[in-house]
């Protein structure tokens, strides 16, 4: 490996661990949201088990499809196409989550404020 690869290759995995400490870290604070019981343990199930192994394994797919574009374009073509497809990928996930962060937090303050279950 070269040192640009290898450069590039540790700006994906502390790009990596960025988003999983940007996401993992407040879907599972939100289980601090006042729930019942019972939907606190099936959200901790869910979150740790199907939402932490589902998101590794398409952050897996995506990044096995930079050899493909790197052979099918050449070594900077095929990481600019890359950096484009995970672009196009992520930034309207990233808008996806601020929507519903913005009404997850809005139904907590209305759920504290009414000492009250959200669900």
């Amino acid at each position: 490996m070269t040192a640009g690869s290898l450069s590039f290759l540790f700006g994906i995995m502390v790009g990596a661990k960025a988003i999983n400490y940007a996401l993992m870290g407040p879907a599972l604070k939100q289980l601090y949201i006042p729930t019942t019981p019972d939907v606190r343990f099936k959200a901790l199930a869910w979150i740790e088990t199907f939402g932490s192994r589902s998101s590794k394994q398409a952050g897996s797919v995506l990044n096995m499809t930079l050899a493909p574009l790197q052979r099918a374009c050449g070594a900077a073509a095929g990481k600019a196409h890359y950096l484009l497809l995970t672009g196009c990928l992520g930034f309207p996930l990233i808008a996806l989550w601020f929507v519903i962060a913005l009404f997850l937090g809005r139904t907590f303050k209305r759920a504290v404020a009414e000492q009250r279950a959200v669900c």
